[in-house]
């Protein structure tokens, strides 16, 4: 992650803003790969989620699920994998945890999901760093992109970078 760190310490040209909540968000997901508290990992992670791809006026859940999709909806583990339901699934349990103090829930498959999102959105944001220089281009070419796909149009919003990246 050389280039995320260069977009963190200022050698790419993205806003202040962005670089403050790019910072933030590798300590928060750091803290959750070197922690031993299941519960607490899976928290970190979830909230990095929500740091990267959302903004505090949305519903949550259906924006971490179109601007997950924008980045990895492209690949057929989206549907496969059943991205979609699994992603509306750890906010429920994210919410359970924040909100009623239920963690009964919360399985080791589910933070293993979780890092694997935040490994390959922040892959795909540093890969597009010339084009997202801020969380608002993000939400801006996340509509375009779903725009195209309702008009049955090829997006040109993402870029032909993305790429995922699983553990064997």
């Amino acid at each position: 992650f050389f280039d995320l760190l260069k977009m963190i310490v200022g050698e790419t040209d993205i806003s202040k803003k962005w670089r403050t909540l790019l910072h933030r968000s590798a300590i928060l997901a750091g803290q959750s790969q070197n922690s031993n508290d299941l519960t607490s990992c899976f928290l970190w992670n979830v909230i990095v989620l929500e740091m990267l791809l959302t903004e505090a006026d949305e519903k949550i859940s259906e924006s971490l699920v179109k601007r997950s999709n924008y980045f990895l909806g492209w690949n057929e583990e989206w549907e496969n994998e059943e991205y979609k339901s699994r992603i509306k699934a750890i906010y429920k349990k994210r919410s359970d945890f924040v909100h009623i103090g239920d963690i009964k829930y919360i399985e080791i498959q589910d933070l293993l999901f979780t890092d694997d999102l935040i490994f390959n959105i922040l892959n795909n944001i540093v890969k597009c760093r010339d084009k997202i220089k801020d969380r608002k281009d993000i939400i801006d070419f996340c509509k375009k992109h779903e725009a195209a796909q309702l008009l049955n149009l090829e997006s040109k919003y993402q870029f032909g970078k993305f790429e995922i990246v699983r553990k064997t």
